[in-house]
């Protein structure tokens, strides 16, 4: 996982970033409009048509695949009440020496008659992964998705001004459309951070130590901070 980690294959995460865009600004919309969708599944079929490669023309299916299984699954992301923005670039999040990026799809706003406004933000997972195919990898699933719930809370805690608002667990929220899943960060989410301190801790440790994977060729590496 650590090799994983440090040699990272970036293909699997650009595949869907048209339909993440897409997705992004339709829930951002005021009325969430349905005609950003549709675009976005025209472009995709029209890269799909005209793909040079079968590579090309797999990715498109992927992504339309997947846009087809967000439009399925909405009824099961709550928005009602809820006033949705297209969010930063934020910067890493820096837990015990490492950088680990957190990027809301959306940001999260909830007005109140009294007390403070509330924050959160949303995560939706538009990529299938791996289907789980037993409880226990289900639950493993479920709770990969809650870590990063509660990282979610602690991005929007350290990132907005809490004498106009305060940050919502209830409303840190990761979405998997696929299956599809909801997960919110629970309100303890302090203590389940600690594990999440421990683990940066091992990979901080171990980093200098990572050997590459066999297929790894440096000359064709990209390299960020």
């Amino acid at each position: 996982m650590r090799r994983n980690m440090k040699y990272e294959r970036i293909s699997p995460t650009i595949l869907y970033s048209k339909l993440q865009r897409a997705v992004a600004s339709f829930l951002a919309s005021p009325i969430r409009d349905r005609r950003i969708l549709d675009r976005c599944k025209s472009e995709l079929e029209a890269e799909r048509d005209s793909a040079k490669t079968p590579r090309a023309a797999e990715n498109a299916k992927y992504a339309l695949q997947s846009l087809d299984a967000f439009e399925r699954s909405m009824n099961s992301l709550p928005v009602g009440g809820f006033t949705m923005s297209l969010p930063p670039i934020f910067a890493p999040l820096v837990i015990e020496g490492v950088k680990v990026s957190v990027q809301p799809t959306v940001l999260i706003a909830v007005a109140r008659p009294r007390g403070k406004d509330l924050r959160g933000a949303a995560l939706i997972d538009t990529a299938k992964g791996t289907v789980p195919k037993t409880d226990d990898a289900s639950r493993r699933a479920t709770d990969a998705m809650t870590h990063a719930a509660y990282l979610i809370h602690e991005l929007v805690a350290g990132s907005i001004a809490e004498d106009a608002a305060r940050s919502s667990p209830e409303h840190c929220i990761v979405f998997h459309a696929h299956r599809p899943e909801l997960v919110v960060s629970p309100t303890n989410y302090r203590k389940p951070l600690k594990n999440v301190e421990a683990a940066c801790r091992d990979i901080a440790a171990a980093w200098n130590t990572i050997s590459p994977p066999p297929s790894f060729d440096p000359a064709l590496a990209r390299y960020r901070d």
